[in-house]
């Protein structure tokens, strides 16, 4: 019995072991089946910024957000002109979508992260007709990422099964209205929030940037570097992202947001006070917690104003004066700190004016404001 046994799991295994292989070599292109003789993928680093989530599970994975936006290029193949994709800023990640049983002998941390982050964006988009492509380039990125050719085919297959069970996902509407997470506020962004899902994934980047023939005869290498220096730091939807941030409805759930996150975070130091001490450390808490997020966000270069707006308009009900923003990060924090912590329940600002430097906006309370504080 125990012989059969044996044998059963050999032959098994044998299957397993061959069938991605057979069915890759049939199935598949052979541009997609081994990488590119050169290209840099249109990467502007070597470093990927992710924020894993504590305790956030999708379908019992570990999910990370995208904090720099992530440049994916596709070589021109056959008549397909060379094109790209960039991963926004906040989108949420579960690497390779692993069944339990796969989990136990593959990490989704490993080299194929980078190209499962790629699959998982195309199928947000879920483009009508180009999931088989989707797939496709996962086993292409693979390759170029050096993973191993019997690993790489093997997930491909995986994928390309999932799509006899509902797709895999791809293309449903969830997958988009909930793939952003607000990492300074850590709750998923409101539907509202949300950009508008683009109608392709890629963007033809000989159109977009002037990238001329000659340049492209150059090989996929140059090709694909020239792109990645021009798109460095770009992501697409950033003005979309400021609109929708910046919408009345979107503003009033990010602040309730905010106000919320510190209520639930130190309910425990709330509780060690009662009467106005509570309500005055509740003030200082929260308050403490909207300047930190200004900050947060700031350092990371987006939308800060937006955050801290969000905030102020559902405690206050106004939103900061312009001239605030053009300080400088720690100027713009002493006032901060003044007017929230200041003795009034109701935001005063003092007298900020602009004034042009060595080419540089440099904005400083007046004099009349600086000798106000001061008696």
């Amino acid at each position: 019995m125990l012989r059969r046994w044996l044998i059963g799991i050999l032959i098994a295994s044998g299957i397993l072991f061959v069938v991605p292989l057979v069915y890759v070599q049939l199935t598949v292109p052979e541009v997609y089946r081994q990488p590119a003789e050169a290209t840099v993928q249109g990467r502007t680093s070597n470093i990927v910024e992710l924020a894993v989530i504590h305790n956030y599970r999708k379908e019992g994975r570990r999910v990370a957000v995208v904090q720099r936006p992530i440049i994916f290029i596709r070589d021109a193949i056959g008549d397909q002109p060379l094109e790209f994709t960039i991963i926004s800023r906040g989108y949420k990640t579960d690497f390779a979508s692993l069944p339990w049983l796969a989990r136990l002998f593959f990490s989704p941390f490993e080299s194929y992260a980078e190209a499962a982050v790629l699959h998982d964006w195309l199928y947000a988009i879920g483009e009508p007709g180009q999931k088989k492509q989707a797939d496709q380039l996962f086993l292409r990125a693979m390759l170029d990422d050096g993973v191993s050719p019997i690993v790489a085919r093997y997930f491909y297959t995986a994928v390309r099964l999932g799509t006899l069970f509902d797709g895999g996902g791809y293309g449903r509407d969830s997958e988009w209205s909930e793939a952003f997470y607000a990492t300074a506020l850590e709750v998923d962004f409101p539907e509202v929030c949300v950009p508008d899902r683009p109608a392709r994934a890629f963007t033809d980047a000989t159109s977009i940037l002037g990238v001329s023939d000659d340049l492209t005869r150059l090989g996929p290498d140059f090709a694909n570097a020239y792109v990645a220096v021009m798109l460095q730091g770009f992501d697409p939807m950033s003005s979309q992202w400021i609109d929708r941030l910046n919408s009345e409805a979107c503003q009033t759930l990010l602040g309730d947001a905010m106000i919320t996150r510190a209520e639930t975070d130190y309910d425990g130091l709330f509780s060690r006070a009662d009467g106005s001490l509570r309500a005055e450390i509740e003030d200082t808490v929260i308050n403490s917690v909207a300047i930190g997020t200004q900050s947060d966000v700031f350092a990371r270069g987006v939308y800060s104003r937006l955050y801290l707006d969000a905030y102020l308009l559902v405690r206050f009900g106004e939103r900061s004066p312009d001239e605030l923003w053009c300080l400088n990060l720690s100027t713009r924090g002493h006032i901060l700190s003044d007017v929230l912590y200041g003795p009034s329940s109701d935001l005063t600002w003092p007298d900020i004016q602009c004034a042009v430097v060595e080419g540089q906006a440099s904005v400083l309370p007046s004099e009349d404001a600086q000798s106000e504080k001061t008696e």
